[in-house]
């Protein structure tokens, strides 16, 4: 299973996980999380004072909107990869979370590393970092791309429980 948001980060993920699934002759699962704004989800929980409400698309449109994004990722970053099966999802919910839920059952859950780094990483915590902590697979954090896009990046691997690790 291989997270996705469109990103660059996510779009090298998405690379690696179909060329990991093609070696080992597996079926991939792209899957994309979504938020609604919680705040304008419920309108009746809302004060009757709260004024002037923006104008947000539905909960159907957005997800609409979501499953159209990746299917669009999937067909720009892998087209028509003879040989590979690849399913997509979209699920609801904050990131880490949701695609720590989806990964129920997986072989590997990849990621692609954003990285906000300091401050920011810390404020606003991170999908990957998350993932790597709490997923109950093994989770692949890919780098991102390089700067001038050429090569495939190198994954370090390790596990835990083994001599050596700690």
């Amino acid at each position: 299973m291989v997270g996705v948001d469109g990103s660059a980060a996510s779009r090298a993920a998405l690379r690696w996980a179909a060329d990991l699934a093609l070696r080992l002759g597996a079926a991939l699962e792209a899957v994309q999380a979504w938020q609604y704004p919680p705040d304008l989800r419920d309108w009746e929980a809302l004060p009757s004072n709260y004024g002037y409400l923006p104008m947000v698309p539905s909960v159907e449109r957005v997800e609409q909107g979501v499953r159209d994004g990746l299917a669009a990722t999937v067909a720009d970053v892998l087209g028509t990869e003879p040989g590979l099966a690849v399913t997509q999802r979209v699920v609801e919910g904050h990131p880490g979370r949701a695609l720590m839920d989806a990964a129920a059952g997986a072989t590997f859950l990849v990621v692609g590393r954003r990285s906000h780094g300091g401050l920011a990483e810390l404020l606003l915590g991170s999908v990957a970092r998350a993932c790597s902590e709490h997923a109950d697979c093994p989770v692949v954090i890919v780098p991102r791309p390089h700067a001038t896009g050429e090569g495939r990046p190198e994954i370090a691997s390790g596990a835990v429980g083994t001599p050596g690790s700690s």
